[in-house]
């Protein structure tokens, strides 16, 4: 994938370069690390490219199934059965030869609209199809490559609901090409601004030579937090964030040479996790506790009653899509809420 698209911009970092413009060209030559998540996440899209699930494990092929269902049902609802659909799995686009690429995990055509699907394997829920940037650059790259007047985006991401969809009429892609393009020409430009974050430092793979990064540890080991103003307080809050996301790439990649070699790093060890115990099987240990003639209210009174585990059974057994709401209307008066001590987060991230 990173020899196909060279040298030059993506629409998968869309988001990245609307946050920090110069991630582009100081991420350039250096190679991403993989992770067991992102493996898998690639043999599934495999799977549901070539049509052949035989190589994938249980969770795999359980989450390649829903996410051809739920991509079936996109294509029910959007187009009709008499509709002549020419489809595109994995073929990547380019605008004006080079400028940048995308490749889209499914583009259906028909007359003059194009649904774009993107497929999302994780457990991290992306943002609604209106306010995804990475579909945006793709629907931008379909409207000109396909040359259509209309192109609907879609997120399938089963971990994370049923999925979501938008329309760009012509009036709306001019709106996006036009904020796609500026953007572009930001990366484009010579000297191109590095701007640490959170979410533009999650995945880049240049924030251990990023010097923007760099300047906001060093700003912040020599923070007095007792002299700061509200205003500077966010400012250093941000660059934070961003720092954290890079001492997590750093523990992350401790890690993995110490599980080849757990001698690897002098002065350090991975110590064992903690040990905990659960019950798969309530009906078991109850039957078990009561054969040993324990009485049912010592046994009632010692086991824990899961909400989310009920809720989750009556939404499969009965359908019933506000399960939640089912639950706390029978049993309301037996349900405590108890709220977690708040924390610091920012605004609309």
């Amino acid at each position: 994938m990173g020899n196909e698209r060279g040298r030059w911009p993506s629409a998968s970092n869309g988001a990245r370069y609307r946050l920090c413009p110069g991630s582009h060209v100081l991420g350039k030559g250096i190679k991403s690390q993989g992770s067991k998540v992102s493996y898998a996440g690639d043999r599934i899209h495999d799977a549901l490219e070539t049509d052949d699930f035989s190589k994938l494990e249980d969770e795999e092929l359980s989450m390649a199934i829903r996410c051809r269902e739920q991509l079936n049902m996109l294509r029910e609802l959007i187009f009709t059965e008499d509709d002549y659909l020419t489809v595109h799995k994995e073929e990547r686009m380019w605008y004006n030869g080079n400028r940048y690429s995308g490749k889209p995990d499914v583009v259906f055509l028909h007359a003059d609209t194009a649904l774009i699907v993107d497929y999302k394997t994780g457990r991290n829920c992306v943002g609604d199809a209106s306010e995804n940037d990475q579909l945006q650059w793709l629907a931008v790259l379909a409207h000109h490559t396909y040359k259509v007047n209309t192109v609907i985006v879609a997120v399938v991401q089963p971990h994370c609901g049923e999925p979501t969809f938008h329309k760009f009429n012509p009036t709306a892609m001019k709106r996006i090409r036009n904020k796609v393009l500026r953007i572009l020409r930001a990366v484009e430009k010579p000297g191109a601004k590095l701007r640490p974050g959170k979410d533009q430092c999650r995945y880049c793979r240049a924030k251990h030579v990023c010097p923007a990064l760099k300047n906001s540890m060093s700003e912040i080991a020599l923070v007095d937090p007792e002299a700061l103003t509200p205003a500077k307080t966010a400012e250093i809050l941000e660059q934070a964030q961003a720092v954290k996301e890079l001492i997590k790439a750093v523990e992350e990649r401790a890690e993995a040479m110490m599980a080849e070699d757990p001698g690897a790093i002098p002065g350090w060890t991975m110590k064992p996790g903690s040990v905990r115990r659960s019950v798969e099987d309530s009906k078991g240990i109850y039957g078990k506790l009561a054969d040993g003639g324990y009485s049912f209210d010592l046994i009632i009174n010692s086991a824990s009653f899961s909400l989310s585990k009920l809720e989750r059974a009556i939404r499969e057994n009965d359908s019933d899509k506000d399960a939640r709401g089912t639950v706390h209307e029978l049993l309301g008066d037996f349900i405590k809420e108890k709220r977690t001590k708040s924390k610091l987060e920012k605004i609309g991230g």
